[in-house]
């Protein structure tokens, strides 16, 4: 067994010596390792125009440790359901030298995410071990068009060792011609540091484009191998429009008073894109108040109406505003205010004073005021135009006359009233209707005229008393609802009515005998005070 084993040793002594004689004849020594030396991934570069990278990289040199590389292998990573595989993606031949080789990967995709390489020596006895990766940087962003403000987001650079010191955050002109140190931010490249950005008070309306970039220079005499002295990488480039400034014309048509309303007519922009629009009010600042209050909020465009029927809204003018809101919550746009005519009135004893407020007009135009009367008759009324005012410096009163012959008899209602038809004339153009005031109204006392004597018609088919009055009743200047109650001498009640004349006869049905009798009449005005009258009148019969 000894001189077995004696005699296996000296056979592989044997062999060693055999195989190292054959190479030192040929001037080589055998590796130590099987497989060949690695490459050196130097850098990527990527391109920012085409979204393409370049792979720069140092072929596996020859070692006698390792076995002779053939060329290099391109591994690029993918990921699929959830692993990370890495797929090759070319192969460059060639192997020894000591020159920085470019390789370019025409179906990488730097604006889609990172981009990852590493690299390996192939030959025949297999490939090598893979170089560490190299990843691009992918930028991300997120816009708030609310604060006008940018959030930029990017992965670590990993290449180059991570040395390099600092991310610089870059503005791109057009997406292809970077401004040379136009830098807006610096991110230093230290534990601890987060890879973000924020840009404020972006302006509206504008396209921005951002790129990150590293840098690296060599230091404490290094040289790189491919002469460059500084090495620079990009992210993709991001790109944005920040929000538009919409602002859809609306205006405010008309302001119609009613009573106890305003209807604000208004037109809105059929192209408007907001969220909401706002129907806001206040009171004529006169009146020491100057708060702007929301009456109406709507999302239709197409809506053409609002009804005010706020508490006192016709007591005082208002000033109505449309305003739209984006979904911001911001106002981006408003309508001119306009404002509501408020007619006051004040009956005195032989006239009715009317007044009412301005309308507010831009400059360059002027307002027109058209103030209408509208008398009651039985069956119809009368609406008539009574004054027309132009001019900002004339006092906006009238005195209307009430104690006019043509105002007195039985066909008028002792009640008047009044509105304002307005309209703005810009200079050189026609009128445009803009407001009419809620009416308002007074009565006037009825003049009564009451009835000294009566003749009844007689029963018996005798000639009837022309030319005298057959009947008791109030002779008014107007319809006046009224109420008649009479008494004979003894104070006794022989006749009460509402609305109707006292034809001369007793409850009984008999025509009352002739001599004196007490009436008491009532006029029951609606809105007015009771007008009462009590007198004696005579009953006779000039023809028995």
């Amino acid at each position: 067994m000894k001189k077995r084993a004696a005699f296996c040793c000296a056979a592989l002594v044997t062999m060693w010596l055999l195989l190292f004689c054959v190479g030192a004849a040929h001037g080589q020594t055998p590796p130590r390792n099987p497989r060949p030396k690695p490459p050196t991934l130097v850098r990527l570069e990527t391109n920012i125009t085409t979204n393409k990278v370049s792979i720069f990289f140092i072929p596996a040199p020859f070692h006698v440790d390792y076995v002779n590389a053939e060329g290099t292998v391109i591994y690029r990573r993918k990921v699929v359901d959830g692993k990370v595989e890495w797929e090759e993606i070319g192969y460059v031949p060639g192997a020894g030298t000591t020159g920085v080789i470019e390789f370019r990967d025409v179906n990488a995709d730097i604006s889609k995410g990172p981009v990852a390489y590493r690299l390996a020596s192939r030959s025949s006895a297999g490939n090598s071990e893979m170089t560490d990766s190299h990843e691009t940087m992918f930028l991300q962003y997120t816009y708030d068009s609310c604060r006008d403000e940018v959030h930029l987001k990017w992965n670590d650079y990993k290449g180059w060792a991570n040395k390099f010191t600092q991310y610089l955050v870059c503005e791109v002109n057009n997406g292809t011609i970077i401004r040379e140190d136009n830098y807006i931010g610096v991110i230093a490249n230290e534990p601890g540091y987060r890879t973000e950005f924020a840009k404020k008070n972006l302006a509206r309306e504008a396209r921005y484009y951002y790129a990150i970039q590293v840098q690296r220079t060599p230091k404490d005499g290094e040289v790189f191998p491919d002469g460059k002295s500084r090495y620079d990488n990009w992210s993709n480039v991001i790109s944005f429009e920040t929000r538009k400034l919409i602002r859809p014309k609306l205006v405010i048509d008309s302001v119609m008073g009613k009573r106890g309303a305003n209807r604000v007519c208004y037109s809105i922009d059929a192209a408007a894109r907001v969220k909401r629009f706002e129907l806001i009010s206040r009171r004529d600042t006169t009146q020491g108040s100057t708060t702007w209050q929301v009456i109406d909020t709507f999302d239709d465009k197409s809506k053409k109406v609002t009804v005010d029927e706020s508490e006192g809204v016709n007591s005082n003018s208002r000033y109505y505003m449309l305003r739209a809101i984006d979904a911001c919550d911001q106002e981006v746009s408003r309508s001119f205010d306009l404002n509501s005519i408020v007619v006051r009135l004040t009956a005195k004893e032989d006239h009715n004073l009317i007044t009412f407020n301005r309308l507010l007009v831009p400059s360059g135009s002027q307002a027109e005021y058209r103030l209408h009367r509208v008398i009651e008759r039985i069956g119809a009324e009368i609406d008539e135009e009574i004054q027309v005012f132009t001019g900002e410096e004339l006092p906006l009163e009238y005195k209307d006359r009430t104690d006019l012959p043509e105002f007195r008899g039985v066909n008028f209602l002792p009640k008047y009233r009044y509105y304002v038809v307005v309209r703005e004339i810009p200079r050189g153009k026609s009128g445009v209707a803009r407001g009419r005031s809620a009416m308002d109204s007074c009565y006037v006392e009825p003049e009564i005229v009451l009835p000294t004597a009566i003749a009844p018609r007689p029963t018996d088919g005798g000639p009837t008393a022309e030319g005298k009055r057959m009947e008791f009743r109030p002779l008014s200047s107007g319809t006046t609802p009224y109420e008649i109650t009479i008494y004979n001498r003894a104070g006794q009640v022989i006749f009460h009515k509402e609305n109707e004349p006292w034809t001369g006869k007793l409850p009984n049905g008999q025509y009352a005998p002739e001599g004196a009798y007490i009436y008491n009449v009532k006029l029951k005005s609606e809105g007015y005070k009771m007008v009462e009258r009590t007198g004696s009148l005579m009953v006779v019969y000039p023809y028995k």
